[in-house]
């Protein structure tokens, strides 16, 4: 899976897999707007530093993701910032929105869980090299 947006969520590709061009089209346009119920409660990242090198990121939700050689666009460090959801509360107190269209019906999202990714550099987003990926297990 590439990771080529500042936030990815591995799960919310369902989301785009709609059998209508037309709804998915809608959805596409429309702007990710998160709003956290709970404005308080928020789950930490974890932070890894990205040195060109090919490595592996375990996360403590029991995740893996793998980064080869070179995969930014970006020459030096990147600062990898990783959260998981996994329960149902933490994933209504991250406000990312879980209803979506599908062919003109309105649906709840249920996900076993999702994983956060913005990689920075010098605190501003990097994406990676179009032939790479980083692969989440």
């Amino acid at each position: 899976m590439k990771l080529t947006n500042i936030i990815i969520v591995i799960l919310f590709t369902f989301i785009y897999s709609s059998c209508s061009t037309n709804s998915t089209t809608i959805l596409a346009a429309k702007k990710l707007v998160i709003d956290k119920p709970f404005k308080k409660i928020e789950k930490e990242f974890k932070y890894f530093i990205y040195k060109s090198k090919a490595i592996t990121f375990s996360l403590p939700g029991g995740s893996i993701i793998n980064f080869p050689k070179n995969a930014f666009n970006k020459e030096g460090d990147v600062t990898i910032k990783i959260r998981e959801f996994f329960t149902a509360g933490e994933i209504i107190s991250s406000g990312i929105p879980m209803k979506y269209d599908s062919a003109g019906v309105i649906s709840n999202f249920q996900s076993a869980g999702m994983i956060e990714v913005r990689m920075l550099q010098n605190g501003k987003e990097v994406t990676m090299k179009k032939n790479k990926e980083a692969l989440v297990t």
